[in-house]
């Protein structure tokens, strides 16, 4: 009886739909395609793969455990580690520290007559890790880890304040166009503090060993909702920005003409619209157009399809002309004002008030939005200046910043968010002492 042993060197399974690949029987191989196999999320320990010289895989964070098999399979290298320093005798055996442990074992298979060696540092991976999909933590930096938590921290509570407060202390008589305009933007930029916190959670879960969970992360239910959250929240916030903008512009523009102002239910018909035109701009990237999974970030950067270039330069411009429309409205605002300034119309003075408060607000915002702004159409373009690991500086860090700062320059630092406190204390009849001592000194 004759025995044949065939031993496979080359194997394609390009275009299958396995969802675990075996290694039985394929440590020979030299040659693995696994292109276009969407199914396969979790790769095996690369080492068993012995011989390998290419790989032409699905994903690019695959390619990472080729760069990294000390971070893939932690156990497992560990077990790998002990078969080569047994193999190699006792200079392996030497103890030494734990994070000098991948140099030294590297440094000791670059001795050791085992195909491993050739295979650590020649192994041909594809799709390498690119500029959207490196092989780094959600955050990639240290200090915007922490920083991130810290703006996480101050917009949820800032917002949740303010959502608490207003809607706490809310009467028909008294429930105003700015306070119902307030409300949305406070809840707008809420969302944008629950997408961040999620982001800064998986980063904080997946520390050290984002590739190992980037696919599931990336192409799962959790980063669509993230991405879904934050393209949706920053449509309804920079929509809601505007209106309060527009809005603040035609009172003092018809300052004499107190009838001239915009109704709660005007404003609540053209906030649906608001509504409608972020859950739009939102739902899109599921249903194709772009994609929430091309970062780690969750953000809608895949610009291959004209139809995804459309979207992102589409998103991008109306914010930029957002930000036009604002600039335009409060120059204006303040050339009314300075040529009126003889008169001396109370309305008038306090429009302006809150017009250079506002001016504030908007000048926060969108010293947050247009760097990103920049960046993204240059991206959309073709002419890519920072790839992710930059980026994240700007869509993870100053992207979130205005729903930190807008609470605060918005509404917590006003006298009348003082008195709508004050007014919630006495609704929920909480604080009685405090509440009746601030009537008082307001009253007299």
């Amino acid at each position: 009886m004759v025995q044949t042993n065939i031993i496979l060197r080359c194997r394609d399974l390009s275009g299958s739909s396995i969802q675990h690949l075996p290694t039985k029987g394929l440590s020979m191989l030299e040659k693995l395609f696994l292109e276009d196999i969407w199914s396969l999320k979790v790769f095996p320990f690369v080492l068993d793969f012995f011989y390998v010289k290419e790989a032409s895989l699905t994903y690019p964070h695959h390619c990472c455990a080729f760069h990294h098999p000390e971070l893939q399979y932690p156990a497992i290298f560990h077990e790998f580690q002990k078969m080569i320093s047994e193999s190699c005798g006792s200079d392996m055996m030497t103890p030494m520290p734990e994070d000098q442990t991948w140099s030294r074992s590297r440094r000791s298979l670059d001795s050791f007559s085992d195909p491993a060696v050739a295979w650590i540092k020649q192994v041909a991976c594809t799709p390498r890790p690119d500029c959207f999909n490196p092989c780094e933590d959600v955050m990639g930096y240290m200090w915007l880890r922490v920083v991130v938590w810290f703006v996480v921290i101050t917009a949820l509570m800032g917002n949740l304040i303010v959502l608490i407060v207003t809607i706490g202390s809310w009467r028909a008589s008294t429930f105003t166009v700015a306070k119902f305009l307030m409300c949305n933007l406070a809840f707008a930029d809420l969302l944008i503090s629950v997408y961040l916190l999620m982001l800064a959670s998986f980063d904080l879960h997946t520390m050290g060993v984002y590739f190992t969970r980037a696919i599931p992360w990336q192409y799962g239910g959790w980063c669509q909702t993230a991405g879904f959250l934050a393209i949706f929240a920053t449509c309804l916030s920079t929509f809601t920005l505007t209106v309060i903008t527009m809005e603040r512009w035609y009172a003092i523009s018809y300052a004499i003409h107190l009838t001239k102002r915009l109704r709660l239910r005007l404003a609540c018909k053209i906030l649906l619209l608001g509504w409608v035109f972020a859950l739009i701009m939102a739902f899109l990237p599921i249903l194709g157009v772009s994609s929430y999974s091309k970062t780690s970030i969750c953000l809608p950067m895949e610009a291959s399809s004209a139809m995804d270039k459309a979207y992102v330069l589409m998103l991008l411009v109306i914010n930029a002309l957002a930000f036009c429309l604002i600039c335009f409205c409060y120059v204006d605002m303040f050339r009314q004002v300075r040529g009126d300034s003889s008169e001396t119309n109370t309305a008038s003075h306090n429009d302006l008030t809150i017009a250079k408060k506002m001016s504030i607000l908007v000048f926060t915002d969108f010293l947050c939005l247009f760097p990103i702004a920049f960046f993204g159409l240059t991206a959309a373009a073709g002419n890519s200046f920072i790839d992710v690991t930059e980026s994240k500086i700007l869509l993870v860090f100053f992207f979130p910043l205005n729903s930190c700062a807008n609470p605060f320059l918005y509404a917590i630092i006003t006298k009348q968010f003082k008195k709508d406190v004050y007014a919630m204390f006495n609704k929920c009849r909480i604080c009685r002492r405090a509440t009746k001592k601030y009537r008082m000194s307001h009253s007299s």
